[in-house]
């Protein structure tokens, strides 16, 4: 299961589950939030490039991956407890 979790997963969500209209949305929306933001579901983390740095960061997520290598691990890593 790790490998499919490591590999497998964030290739086909960030390859099929971002198509197009939806990646307009999150350009549009994310880089609206403000202060320490909860990501539910992160998945491969393809909204953490959208967050606007001064307004706004992904300090909290939840996700099925664990660990530094995942989205939250090294978002948890680069920006802090």
């Amino acid at each position: 299961m790790r490998f499919y979790n490591e590999n497998i997963y964030p290739w086909l969500v960030t390859t099929l589950g971002d198509p197009e209209p939806i990646k307009e949305v999150r350009q549009r929306i994310i880089p609206l939030a403000q202060g320490t933001v909860l990501e539910i579901g992160v998945g491969p983390g393809v909204n953490f490039v959208h967050y606007d740095s001064g307004e706004s960061e992904p300090g909290l997520c939840i996700g099925t991956q664990s660990g530094h290598d995942s989205p939250c691990g090294k978002a948890a890593v680069s920006n802090g407890p």
